[in-house]
């Protein structure tokens, strides 16, 4: 077995939580890789990660911020995650320091279970010619750069004018990401089981414009019509691309989907309870 590990860095724990790591799988006889900046903390040389080698479960100690990164890196999005929370709210990290032996275990004696996460494939169009595409686990989000300006942005679902924004932007985020930048913008909680795709516009001009929530399947285009330009699409909040006028932000339900591994018997709405207080009193 090959297992790959991924610490944030310069967390106050994570040379501590990676060594324990290390040790444990050592014990199992299992294959470790490490990524370059994790092998300078030891004299020992392990395998090395860049995210395309074949494992069989990638860890991820840190934030959700470290997990989306190491998702951008990742090639083989059929590898399961197991998020290890050394961060501070950590929502997408199911699992505490404390708790990580007997997640493994689990994942080892094959008890554990990995539930699917949809991905957004998100590509940039310019004069009709691919730019650049990316892969977004919680989010895209187009919005223009200058502070204190409008941006103008003409939505369209399957190539049909929906309507047209003047906002400081938009965010296109999956179930998953409906807990993260669009929640905060007013957008509604989604259940990560569901195939959907969430729209929700940021501090927009017009009252009606509220967040609304569609069909997973449905092709979303995003025409960056601010004549200033200096626009930008952020994936993530990990990669921001510039935008210029005219520029189309084709938004489309990715074929592959993510696998991150959930602590048994926790339910959804239990997470977002203790993680962001929903439903308290």
């Amino acid at each position: 077995m090959k297992i790959a590990i991924v610490v944030k860095p310069h967390a106050p724990q994570g040379k501590k939580i990676l060594l324990n790591l290390i040790n444990f799988l050592q014990q199992k006889k299992i294959e470790i890789f490490l990524s370059t900046d994790e092998q300078k903390l030891f004299n020992e040389k392990y395998s090395d990660w860049d995210g395309s080698q074949n494992v069989d479960l990638l860890i991820v100690c840190g934030g959700d911020g470290t997990l989306l990164r190491a998702v951008h890196n990742l090639k083989n999005f059929s590898i399961p995650i197991l998020g290890i929370n050394i961060g501070t709210l950590g929502f997408l990290m199911d699992t505490k320091t404390s708790e990580f032996i007997p997640a493994l275990e689990n994942f080892l004696a094959k008890k554990s279970q990995a539930l699917p996460r949809q991905l957004l494939d998100v590509q940039i169009i310019r004069n009709k010619k691919p730019l650049a595409k990316f892969v977004a686990l919680n989010d895209a989000v187009v919005h223009k750069t200058k502070l204190s300006r409008l941006a103008t942005l003409t939505f369209n679902l399957d190539e049909k004018k929906v309507a047209t924004y003047r906002a400081d932007g938009i965010i296109v985020a999956t179930p998953t990401g409906s807990t993260a930048y669009s929640l905060s913008a007013g957008g509604p909680i989604v259940h990560p089981s569901m195939e959907a795709i969430i729209i929700t516009p940021i501090a927009p001009h017009t009252f009606t414009q509220r967040p609304i929530v569609i069909p997973a399947h449905r092709k979303i285009s995003i025409i960056f019509k601010s004549r200033s330009g200096n626009g930008n699409v952020t994936i993530d909040g990990q990669i921001a691309f510039p935008l210029e006028y005219e520029d189309e932000v084709q938004i489309t339900k990715s074929p592959h989907t993510l696998k991150l591994i959930r602590k048994n018997g926790r339910h959804f709405f239990q997470h977002v309870n203790q993680k962001l207080g929903w439903g308290k009193k």
